[in-house]
């Protein structure tokens, strides 16, 4: 479904204006910025909206898409340069969480003479060596009433549906237009779950580079070892082809529990407490 608003200035916004107002002072200053929270809660048309109320050259990648691998190297060489037309250069990593290199995060962060702005929904899928260079700017879903308003603002009140408004102000406006049903975002934990259990796939693809780890150290206790061997064979080719929709189908023969991974604790992001509506805890 093809989106229907997007904020055109800062005021557009709901919600998170502490935040927001953080944000903006710490990329005038050139400095490193972590911004974290649940989807759709505006997060990236934040950073967007500043560089163009700024006049700041935006250089934008997706840094979970393992496609664009190379583009970080160059992103690297050009944090060090001038802009020649615009007042400065902001430069966003989107989704970091997903990021398969963080040597190359880390040297980005330290090298560049610009604001550099990582966003992400979960913080503890960031190493911490990389909190460390940066200020740490958490956005919340706005209040229920907020959205409402502001969808009265922009759409009117007559022919509109509220059925589907939430606190993700993305998805409630597009349902709101469309008439959609109630929406959830679901945590980590219950697309995992909805995947072993039921066979979804649907959110597996659209976050699928944090994803790997829970597949790979959960699917022993969800499969016998000949249907495990047939998991894994197809995982590889859905990793290969880029699409994790190829996995439908493997819904779960012995139903084992999710656990957290344990390839999360190696790399030094351990899970603390209970976060962004998580509510299964670790497993050793």
């Amino acid at each position: 479904m093809a989106e229907i608003y997007k904020p055109r200035n800062l005021s557009d916004l709901v919600g998170n204006d502490k935040a927001v107002a953080k944000l903006v002072a710490t990329i005038k200053q050139k400095g490193k910025v972590f911004v974290y929270g649940p989807p759709g809660v505006g997060k990236t048309i934040t950073v967007e909206l500043v560089a163009k109320t700024n006049n700041l050259r935006l250089i934008e990648t997706n840094a979970s898409d393992s496609r664009r691998r190379g583009e970080l190297k160059d992103i690297i060489q050009q944090s060090q340069m001038r802009p020649m037309f615009a007042s400065g250069i902001l430069i966003l990593l989107d989704e970091v969480d997903g990021v398969e290199s963080w040597v190359d995060v880390k040297t980005l962060l330290r090298k560049s003479r610009h604001a550099v702005v990582l966003t992400a929904n979960d913080k503890y899928n960031v190493p911490q060596d990389v909190l460390k260079l940066c200020t740490e700017v958490r956005f919340y879903r706005p209040n229920l009433e907020d959205v409402v308003k502001r969808i009265k603002n922009t759409m009117g009140s007559s022919g509109v549906n509220y059925r589907g408004v939430t606190r993700d102000f993305r998805h409630s406006l597009n349902a709101a237009y469309y008439g959609g049903g109630k929406y959830k975002e679901l945590d980590t934990f219950e697309i995992i779950e909805s995947f072993f259990s039921e066979g979804k796939v649907d959110d597996l693809d659209r976050v699928k580079p944090t994803l790997y780890p829970w597949l790979v150290e959960n699917a022993p206790d969800n499969y016998p070892s000949a249907r495990l061997f047939e998991f894994y064979q197809t995982l590889a080719i859905a990793d290969k082809a880029k699409d994790l929709r190829i996995m439908s189908g493997f819904k779960t023969e012995l139903k084992g529990k999710v656990k957290y991974p344990n390839y999360y604790r190696r790399r030094g992001v351990l899970r603390r407490g209970k976060d962004n509506g998580d509510s299964t805890t670790e497993e050793t």
